[in-house]
């Protein structure tokens, strides 16, 4: 189908320029319940995505659609020339399409490239169940996809680039019954390198948090504590410093950062936040060596020591703001600080473990979530608690900021295993 596509945006003159990006999915799926097989199916999807510009009147018109393996050449057309009228009502100022560059055909090495995607799957569920082994849990549900996915960049200034991931998705659901009470914990785990022992961990950790959630006691009031983050939370911190280094929010008026910003200086009391973007990264199933408009990536340092040094983001928008164009990005990597165990052994601080959610306002930056579960941490002396929430804005939380000297790898960001706040709200629950 592509060859005929290509073939009728080449021909359809109403159009200044075009791109396409096709996907091609291999999934092999298993879903249990408990550890009963219940169904396994593969399924292979194509998907195309095309992006239209049309001249309107000193703009350009942008209209963007979806095509399946199954159009045929007349419905095609008849969508295209549906999308080149509906562009005249999503107008922007003109700028330049990325010009003709070559770029290496790129495939990621992993370590289930050279067996199947359904041996891949049975040996991803054989790992989870290794961890299934407790008296009073179990994993409830398991749903495993292992895929390869091969993308494809054709563009009308003759951009040609492919690229190769494989990777898998786990979806689990833990329980845990104990003094007749019942919890449940869902979690989501990727992975893009076949791990036995990473997989079984991550049953093992999610059927700890339902057994933790089960002797939880209600969090009591206290006073002048600290608050550490750990794992996604981490994550969800640093990636909100992330996004307000990209020149779509700056132009939407969702950030004011500027080059040189200095986030900390060097008579604050803190570990010094550094931010690198890589376009592809070991352990990562996330980027690509390009991205959705066709921009070549590479490595960029974005902070450096608490300074602003660089931004990314759209074609588009970092034109619109005379900036260089980057491209967009999903892996990032943050530096590690200087806060060790022996740091913590004289403190009172809060560990969240799980919280209801995390978000942050992007303009903001602030938040408040509830108290899923945290560990409290006096001198040493800790108890498991639930309830209550915490809340604050991430921007009063530079200057004071300690970053864990050990580093976790969450997918798509490599970091900080744990971050000490101060400055944050703790409420006291109601239960």
């Amino acid at each position: 189908m592509i060859s005929n596509l290509i073939k009728i945006l080449k021909d359809t003159e109403k159009l200044d320029a075009w791109n396409v990006k096709v996907v091609t999915k291999d999934v092999y799926e298993l879903y249990f319940i408990k550890q009963n097989l219940e169904m396994n199916r593969e399924v292979v999807t194509t998907d195309y995505y095309v992006t239209l510009f049309v001249n309107q009147n000193n703009k350009i018109g942008i209209a963007k659609f979806k095509l399946f393996s199954s159009s045929s050449n007349e419905e095609i057309t008849k969508k295209i020339n549906e999308q080149i009228e509906n562009s005249k009502y999503s107008l922007y100022d003109k700028f330049s399409l990325p010009k003709k560059v070559d770029l290496k055909n790129v495939s990621k090495d992993v370590s289930f490239g050279n067996i199947s995607l359904k041996d891949a799957a049975f040996l991803t569920a054989d790992a989870l169940f290794e961890a299934d082994k407790f008296k009073n849990g179990y994993l409830n549900s398991s749903e495993i996809f292992i895929i390869n996915e091969e993308t494809k960049f054709i563009d009308s200034n003759g951009n040609n680039f492919q690229y190769v991931n494989q990777y898998g998705e786990v979806e689990l659901v833990a329980t845990w019954e104990e003094k007749g009470k019942e919890v449940e914990v869902y979690r989501y785990v990727d992975f893009d390198d076949f791990n036995s022992i990473f997989i079984q961990k991550a049953a093992e950790d999610i059927l700890l948090e339902a057994s933790q959630r089960i002797k939880a006691v209600p969090l009591p009031e206290i006073n002048n504590c600290k608050v550490m983050l750990t794992k996604e939370y981490v994550k969800t911190y640093f990636k909100y410093i992330v996004d307000k280094l990209k020149n779509d929010n700056i132009y939407q008026k969702k950030s004011n950062y500027n080059i040189q910003d200095i986030l900390q200086d060097s008579d604050d009391k803190c570990d010094f936040i550094s931010i690198k973007l890589n376009p592809i990264m070991k352990d990562s199933t996330k980027g690509r060596s390009f991205d959705d408009d066709g921009i070549v990536l590479k490595r960029l340092n974005i902070i450096d020591k608490g300074i602003v040094k660089n931004f990314w983001g759209s074609n588009m928008y970092s034109q619109y703001l005379n900036r260089p164009v980057h491209g967009n990005y999903e892996n990032f990597v943050v530096s590690a600080g200087s806060l060790s165990a022996n740091d913590l052994i004289e403190e009172t601080y809060l560990e969240i473990l799980a919280l209801s959610d995390f978000d942050i306002d992007m303009v903001t930056g602030d938040f408040k979530s509830e108290i899923r579960l945290a560990i409290l941490y006096t001198k040493g002396e800790k108890q498991i608690v639930t309830g209550g929430f915490i809340s604050g804005n991430i921007n009063d939380t530079f200057k004071t900021l300690r970053l864990s000297n050990d580093t976790i790898q969450l997918n798509n960001y490599v970091g900080p295993k744990n971050i000490l706040l101060d400055n944050i709200t703790i409420g006291k629950g109601t239960n």
